[in-house]
């Protein structure tokens, strides 16, 4: 039987903040899914508390551990797509408790004919709650920018997202930082014509625990592909031959 759902995690020192999260994608998944949890070092106390709370036939019939094959959030989460069999691929952060008990709703959306789904919080039944007002304004510039010059998606940026096997194997993601890999198979997949649709989510901003995002550190990343969205999204609207 092929496995419908693979539910990549990537996890640095996530401790209790990760039980939740396993049991909600467990609950939510309906049909055969996997989840792996993609992290940096050997001794994050990740993967401890996981075999701690949960029992040894979960463990081994569920979850797979996926050393990163390079470093960061970027790095765990490419390590986990490229080891993940699931006909539908979800990327989800750790500490993300509640939208990880509506997965089955990504998927049961995805197999209405969609190659990406992407939790919007920019639109209807979705929210960013608990930002630092810099961070927020920010966010919500760029993803409108992104979404007026033609990109399918109120929130372009968000990490988490399902991916169809499709967009897994036939677009070559080449950025290295961050979570920029959600926002380049976006982009990628409008400019080949794939189907891309929204669905409503809430993000809330972690109290335990500590953000991965570096700003700063990812920035001019962030910016290229940022510009690079809007060239796709107007070039797709045939606004360059007017």
């Amino acid at each position: 039987m092929k496995l419908k759902t693979s539910v990549v995690v990537p996890v640095y020192n996530e401790g209790v903040l990760i039980v939740s999260t396993i049991k909600n994608i467990s609950l939510s998944l309906k049909n055969s899914f996997e989840i792996l949890i993609c992290y940096d070092f050997d001794e994050d106390d990740t993967i401890f508390e996981i075999k701690k709370k949960f029992s040894n036939q979960f463990v081994k019939s569920k979850i797979r551990f996926i050393k990163n094959c390079s470093k960061g959030p970027h790095g765990a989460v490419m390590s986990g797509i490229k080891k993940s069999i699931g006909k539908f691929v979800i990327v989800i952060p750790a500490d993300d408790s509640i939208n990880s008990k509506k997965l089955n709703d990504l998927v049961e959306v995805a197999e209405k004919g969609f190659d990406i789904v992407c939790p919007s919080r920019y639109i209807k039944g979705g929210a960013m709650e608990g930002a630092p007002f810099f961070k927020f304004l920010i966010n919500k510039i760029v993803n409108y920018l992104m979404k007026i010059s033609g990109l399918p998606s109120a929130d372009a940026t968000n990490g988490f997202r399902l991916f169809s096997r499709k967009i897994i194997n036939n677009i070559d993601i080449k950025s290295t930082s961050g979570f920029l890999y959600s926002i380049e198979y976006l982009i990628k997949a409008h400019e080949k014509n794939y189907t891309i649709t929204d669905y409503p989510s809430i993000w809330i901003e972690r109290n335990k625990g500590k953000s991965r995002f570096k700003l700063g550190k990812w920035c001019f990343a962030y910016l290229k592909y940022f510009i690079y969205g809007i060239y796709i999204g107007l070039k797709r609207r045939n606004y360059f031959e007017r």
